[in-house]
């Protein structure tokens, strides 16, 4: 963009306000814009078939992130028995304050501090 207003001869702040008075301006831009996305695309595309692995991992990655995304997890055993995924502020809110502190002592775990094994209440585990 600031190559096309040097090109033409205009501040950045006429490029901007032009964009936002003038909708057939606004669309001639977006236009090149997708222009340049559709160009940008088919190089990437050229040059991962041609021999570049990490830009074509990362053009799998986008379109099929669940087969080449990356994968990140973590597993805790014992404790509150819910899954991480499971921990809406819904869920936290009707947990006891057992639960809660249980569940602050695996957090601090996982960040690598150190932790003293509590004694786990009954009402926490479990089954």
């Amino acid at each position: 963009m600031l190559a096309g207003c040097d090109a033409a001869g205009i501040s950045r702040a006429t490029f901007f306000r032009w964009r936002s008075e003038d909708q057939s301006f606004a669309d001639a831009v977006r236009d090149a814009d997708d222009g340049l996305t559709d160009r940008l695309v088919a190089c990437l595309h050229s040059r991962a078939l041609s021999g570049s692995d990490r830009l074509l991992l990362a053009a799998l990655r986008a379109r099929l992130p669940d087969v080449y995304g990356e994968r990140r997890s973590v597993e805790v055993s014992g404790g509150i028995g819910v899954a991480v995924a499971d921990l809406t502020p819904e869920r936290l809110q009707g947990m006891s304050d057992a639960e809660i502190s249980e569940l602050r002592r695996m957090l601090r775990k996982l960040k690598g501090e150190p932790v003293e094994r509590a004694a786990i209440p009954a009402e926490v585990l479990p089954g």
